[in-house]
């Protein structure tokens, strides 16, 4: 089987969805499933340039939204040469043209969602709300009806979008979502993250990793942590993940009035050898998320045996808290101070079993292997192509 993805932009710093397209292409070749991913981005673009999987760079496009004229054009010249094609994510333009592209064709189409559809949205930009409906009565619920099957990565996550608007039509199905089996870091992989951040060494490292951004309750992980610092000084908060400048100049105000720059580091955006550096040296991942279909750093965590501490609004919180991998509690500040805390005062041995646990629930539910079987599977079933 041979299929299209077609995503607004392959930006590394556009956080889960992107990761996750990456990381699941080669577990689906095993599987007899070949991937071409469809960007809007331009093809002069330096990140799409080494890729291990073709890209078609359908860009550049225009404004946020993405819409230039042919783009509906080029996804139908493209159609013979696939099976099915999966949309990702819903609200920009690509979701639209591929609707506009592939609709009343034998070409069938599939929406992942990405939990764009959760109702938190809707409560937490109003305005956005507003317009959002008016789309989706105009179009986005005739491409969800229409989908041969729309994807969500888990069973809260789908329960929670079909709140979200009205009408809801689809063949929701839940097919999980995942992680790549880890890579542990090499003597050399350590050696630089240790001069790059020479502060952490031989610290107790709570780490957040992924996009940084006020959804992410990044501000109540920092105010946790000025009370966990007396208690136990050797301490250390980690914030690796992209950032807008706006953003990291309002957290930096509440780190400098907390008294807390020499115990808190910015690490940017990782990948490669210092990411597998930075899981494999903290001793608890930290989530206090407003809001999280999934949670694809909570299951790269868990892959490298790391507990977490994360809020009852990370969509695989029930699996964490049933398996005993983590700390589940509410997005309040007690909350969040509730799981370091909870952390902190674990005896040696009850760390090393909650390690144990966390690597047991990656295995059983989030390793990519695993996900993308369920995937290839309701692909296939929802074709003709075996």
């Amino acid at each position: 089987m041979k299929i299209l993805r077609v995503i607004r932009s392959l930006d590394p710093c556009g956080g889960g969805p992107i990761e996750g397209l990456k990381s699941s292409i080669p577990y689906l070749n095993q599987l007899g499933i070949s991937t071409t991913v469809a960007c809007l981005d331009p093809p002069s673009s330096a990140f799409i340039a080494n890729l291990p999987f073709p890209v078609i760079p359908l860009g550049p496009v225009h404004l946020g939204y993405g819409f230039r004229f042919g783009i509906v054009d080029d996804l139908r010249r493209l159609a013979p040469e696939f099976d099915s094609v999966i949309v990702e994510g819903l609200w920009q333009y690509h979701t639209l043209a591929c609707w506009l592209a592939y609709r009343g064709t034998s070409l069938p189409y599939f929406v992942f969602v990405h939990g764009m559809l959760d109702p938190w949205f809707n409560t937490r930009y109003p305005f956005k709300f507003l317009k959002k409906s008016l789309y989706w009565r105009l179009f986005e619920h005739r491409i969800l009806r229409d989908a041969s099957a729309v994807f969500y990565t888990s069973l809260r996550e789908r329960s929670l979008a079909r709140t979200s608007f009205k009408p809801y039509q689809a063949n929701d199905l839940c097919v999980g979502y995942g992680a790549p089996t880890p890579l542990l870091p090499t003597s050399e992989d350590l050696s630089k993250y240790y001069s790059r951040f020479p502060q952490l060494f031989g610290k107790s490292i709570f780490l957040f990793f992924g996009r940084i951004h006020p959804k992410k309750g990044v501000d109540l992980l920092v105010h946790a942590f000025s009370y966990i610092l007396p208690l136990f000084p050797n301490s250390h908060l980690v914030l690796a993940g992209p950032v807008s400048h706006s953003y990291h100049s309002q957290l930096n105000k509440k780190i400098s009035s907390l008294s807390l720059f020499p115990h808190v580091t910015w690490c940017g955006y990782l990948d490669s050898g210092f990411k597998r550096a930075a899981f494999s040296t903290a001793d608890l991942f930290c989530l206090p998320s407003h809001q999280e279909n999934f949670g694809v750093a909570v299951a790269e965590a868990l892959s490298y045996g790391l507990p977490v501490s994360i809020s009852d609004q990370v969509c695989i919180s029930d699996e964490v808290l049933a398996s005993n991998a983590g700390f589940v509690n509410p997005v309040t500040p007690s909350g969040t101070l509730k799981g370091l805390i909870s952390w902190c005062e674990l005896q040696a041995a009850a760390r090393t079993q909650m390690s144990i646990n966390a690597s047991n629930l990656f295995t059983l539910q989030f390793e990519w292997k695993n996900s993308t079987a369920r995937l290839a599977h309701a692909l296939q079933s929802c074709t003709s192509i075996p």
